[in-house]
């Protein structure tokens, strides 16, 4: 009798599931004037809206503050600068910082401040940008069904893995990993995955039906994300093979020519900020001619692609062995990819290749980097730009399987092609014309607007109008200062001091650097963090100068804090 309860009670799940199969992959009924897959697609972006909300409410968080891996600051403090009228330090790229650069001339130079616009433009717009391009290179790749499947993939696999993980590794995941994987943090990692999957699905798009449009909006979206992500050109080698195996040499140069303004741009952005293109380094020597005239010079270009280029397997293969340990499988992890690009170039030699080079690049170079590390959950991050590959990748499995891989037939056809004249026009005159008008026009100014933390490897704005009180009464320097906007998170404050008359400028060393913007670091030594907007300190006799740091962190802790806006001086004199 027990037997016969487990049997059937199996064949009801299976008869559920069977239901909710056919639910999942009939064709949405159209509503009103809207297709069944407008209105399948929408339902969609809510739901992911609701899950991400629903992410948002549960982990640890500091008001809009998640954890945050370190180059928001940057991204936030480059585009305050901008909109001030100042060229930065130009340590990064460009485009994601001209993109904040309205928020934060609203907001004003406090990044706590400015964080709610930037995650409301990441989670209103790019997170369904990025469902909608999923949708659209499953659906040219493995057909309309599999796209829907993708789509509900594509929302719960971030939280469906959770359980994957052994218990210790959760606030890696859960509270580090999936906020900057759906857009909850001011990292640019997201954006730059967006930008590469919407500029993928173009690529698909014109390799279903050509048209220069589709080509040059290509290399217009991905090389702006390449302009936020330089690291990102490993993408670059994608789209070649994938136009070459389909045989769209004038794509390929269409593509091309659409990536010269970000990549002047980016060349620009290096060379008057940090006075060269890191990409080319000088050395000092001598040039052979052809008729054998040796003619010395002073410096030569030369191409410096192995800084960029490193690969270590040591260190690829330290966090192969941290899937193992953190993951309930470390093949599955390995193997997916590899079993799905067999199905991927059975549905799609070109597009498939495209896929394989995408993710292969990033994996063998941005997964044995340095900076890479599965236990502290960056590795995660570093590799977010190939995670639509990854995706795909793992969904083209259904492609070899028996019976099933034949019968999955891309949905879209050469004449479903439409012109995108108007959108071209557009996104040359925003993705192409606009960043490279302000990389070239924006002035450099002696006076520096922001400041480098090499020990936290953080660059800072300063606000004179941030400004510290200090009096002095029986050899005791008390400070205070106003709130200098921190928004709904409740911040920390750092005090710092330094003897006045040390070699540093008011406490800030700016050092010299020809043909570009002089770097400035902050030199200070701190004296604590308080959460009260005052401090008493007694320094001894002699002058000092104070600064005030607004910080803050996603657990509130009341002893830490990165920095996310330094005071001007305060100098005060203390008598003997």
């Amino acid at each position: 009798m027990a037997h016969e309860r487990t049997e059937a009670h199996a064949a009801a799940w299976r008869a559920t599931a069977s239901r909710a199969a056919r639910a999942l992959l009939r064709e949405p009924p159209a509503v009103g004037r809207l297709s069944g897959e407008t209105v399948f697609l929408s339902a969609a972006v809510v739901a992911q809206w609701v899950a991400v909300l629903l992410l948002a409410i549960v982990v640890r968080h500091n008001g809009w503050l998640y954890y945050q891996g370190g180059d928001e600051t940057f991204f936030y403090t480059i585009a305050w600068v901008i909109s001030h009228g100042h060229l930065p330090e130009t340590g990064i790229g460009y485009s994601w910082s001209i993109v904040e650069a309205p928020i934060t001339a609203v907001a004003g130079p406090s990044f706590l401040v400015g964080l709610p616009a930037i995650v409301l433009v990441q989670t209103a717009i790019l997170l369904p940008l990025a469902l909608a391009a999923v949708y659209g290179m499953s659906k040219r790749l493995l057909g309309a069904v599999v796209a829907r499947l993708a789509v509900v993939a594509w929302i719960l696999v971030p939280f469906a893995v959770i359980p994957l993980f052994v218990q210790r590794y959760h606030v890696r995941w859960v509270e580090q990993t999936l906020p900057q994987t759906l857009g909850l943090t001011g990292m640019g990692d997201f954006a730059a995955m967006v930008l590469l999957l919407c500029g993928a699905y173009l690529i698909f798009r014109h390799l279903d039906e050509g048209g220069w449009e589709t080509a040059v909006l290509a290399g217009l979206v991905v090389g702006f994300s390449i302009g936020l992500k330089p690291s990102g050109s490993l993408f670059l080698a994608a789209p070649a093979v994938g136009f070459l195996l389909a045989r769209r040499l004038r794509g390929l140069v269409a593509f091309g020519l659409a990536l010269l303004p970000a990549l002047i741009a980016l060349a620009v952005w290096k060379e008057r900020g940090l006075g060269q293109v890191p990409l080319f380094h000088s050395t000092a020597g001598g040039v052979t001619l052809a008729a054998g005239t040796h003619v010395a010079v002073d410096h030569v270009a030369a191409l410096n692609l192995h800084r960029y280029l490193k690969f270590h397997w040591a260190h690829l293969n330290n966090n192969l062995q941290g899937i193992r340990e953190y993951f309930w499988s470390d093949r599955l992890v390995e193997w997916l990819p590899i079993a799905g690009l067999l199905g991927a170039l059975r549905a799609s030699r070109a597009k498939g290749a495209f896929l394989g080079v995408w993710l292969g690049l990033f994996f063998l170079f941005k997964g044995s980097s340095p900076l890479a590390s599965v236990d502290s959950g960056s590795f995660w991050r570093l590799l977010l730009p190939a995670w639509p590959a990854y995706f795909l990748l793992g969904l083209s499995v259904l492609a070899i399987v028996p019976t099933l891989g034949g019968r999955l037939h891309p949905a879209v056809s050469a004449s479903s092609a439409r012109p995108l004249r108007r959108e071209t026009y557009v996104a040359v005159a925003l993705l192409g014309v606009l960043p490279l008008v302000v990389v070239a026009g924006t002035p450099r100014r002696g006076d520096y607007r922001a400041v480098r933390d090499p020990s936290r490897n953080l660059y800072v704005p300063v606000d004179r109008t941030f400004h510290v009180d200090a009096t002095v009464a029986q050899r005791a320097v008390s400070l205070s200062w106003p709130d200098p906007g921190s928004g709904s998170v409740k911040p920390t404050y750092l005090v710092m001091r330094v003897a006045a008359g040390t070699t540093t400028d008011e406490g800030v060393n700016c050092g010299p650097r020809p043909g570009g913007v002089r770097p400035c670091v902050i030199a200070m030594p701190e004296l604590g963090y308080t959460t009260s907007r005052s401090y008493l300190d007694k320094p001894g006799p002699g002058r000092w100068i104070y600064r005030v740091a607004l910080a803050a962190s996603y657990t509130d802790d009341p002893s830490s804090g990165d920095p996310m806006l330094y005071s001007g001086p305060t100098q005060v004199t203390v008598g003997r």
